[in-house]
């Protein structure tokens, strides 16, 4: 998928100054004790782009800090050393409006998901949960992003529909009006064999037909 439309982005800087140019965005952290994280948090709340809350184990995180000459400045630290507990803490500080963004820190994808899955204490809005990721070729005279790679392994075709639906909404918060869509498949034409080729034939007619919009 690529961005195409009112935006044309090349390079994720330009991502990072929509980011800056909004107002800042409360971050909650689940499992804080990893380095690369809290390195991403803070350079974050230098930027101004958000005002982080970090859950975990207190001793390792500022050991962390401490070895790497982070300056966790005004952070609300909140000790708790159980990794799926402290996903649990993140969800109800965004279910209280606490916080509006949820990261994943040193925690498995399995219990992050399970918590944000949860029937009645998680955060699902609807059916479908999708991964997306934005990445910034050099060869490439655009961004592109790619969905799903991490959550749904053998999606049906309404799920696909739903995964497209999910990245295109993504697209149109950074102001990509009409991204283009591209259906990943091991050949190029339709095969009756290759259930992800007729897929792909029937999420272009569904496009074309309106049924899957704004791409």
């Amino acid at each position: 998928m690529t961005g195409e439309g009112q935006n044309t982005y090349r390079h994720l800087s330009e991502i990072l100054e929509i980011a800056r140019n909004q107002a800042s965005k409360k971050l909650v952290v689940a499992a804080a004790e990893d380095l690369h994280v809290l390195q991403a948090v803070l350079y974050a709340q230098t930027e101004n782009i958000i005002n982080p809350i970090l859950i975990g184990d207190s001793d390792k995180i500022l050991e962390l800090c401490r070895k790497n000459e982070l300056e966790p400045v005004d952070i609300p630290l909140i000790d708790e050393k159980d990794p799926e507990k402290s996903c649990e803490l993140a969800i109800d500080l965004i279910r209280q409006g606490e916080a509006s963004i949820l990261m994943k820190g040193l925690v498995s994808t399995a219990s992050l998901l399970k918590a944000v899955l949860d029937k009645d204490k998680g955060l699902r809005k609807n059916e479908l949960l999708s991964h997306s990721a934005i990445f910034e070729v050099p060869s490439y005279h655009k961004l592109i992003a790619v969905t799903d790679a991490a959550m749904n392994v053998q999606p049906s075709l309404g799920e696909k529909t739903g995964i497209i639906e999910n990245a295109v909404e993504m697209f149109h918060r950074i102001g990509v009006k009409e991204p283009k869509v591209g259906i990943l498949g091991p050949i190029e034409t339709v095969n009756p064999k290759i259930k992800s080729t007729v897929d792909a034939r029937d999420l272009k007619a569904m496009n074309l037909s309106g049924r899957i919009k704004g791409c």
